[in-house]
């Protein structure tokens, strides 16, 4: 099936990615690394609900997805950047930010999680 990189991909960018081949075979925890081969538009971003994505898509892929950029920008700009800055620190061990977040991050950015454009696509045979 696809993966939610593939998803998201299809639905909301106007990019492709290659995934590049892993380092590591025996790792299944490793996160995938991809390539941008080509930006073929970029258009206004506006997801189907109208509401910002803001969040992890993935392992290694955060997204910031919104319509009001210009003045939404530097309050999740610097939100998103504790995520993912709290994200390396779980992965090295290391204290991350502390009370301020969940172990799925703040939660004033719940309602505006990628999760909530998943769909289950069914394997094909």
């Amino acid at each position: 099936g696809k993966t939610m990189i593939e998803t998201a991909i299809a639905a909301i960018a106007p990019f492709e990615l290659q995934p590049l081949p892993t380092t590591s075979s025996s790792d299944n925890n490793e996160t995938p690394a991809y390539d941008l081969v080509k930006v073929s538009r970029a258009n206004r971003p506006m997801p189907s609900d109208g509401l910002p994505v803001v969040g992890f898509v993935d392992r290694g892929l955060y997204a910031a997805v919104m319509h009001s950029g210009i003045t939404l920008g530097p309050m999740v700009g610097e939100l998103a950047a504790y995520e993912v800055w709290d994200s390396l620190k779980a992965t090295t061990n290391e204290e991350g930010c502390g009370g301020t977040m969940s172990h799925d991050g703040f939660h004033v950015l719940d309602g505006y999680r990628p999760g909530r454009f998943r769909i289950d696509i069914p394997e094909e045979e």
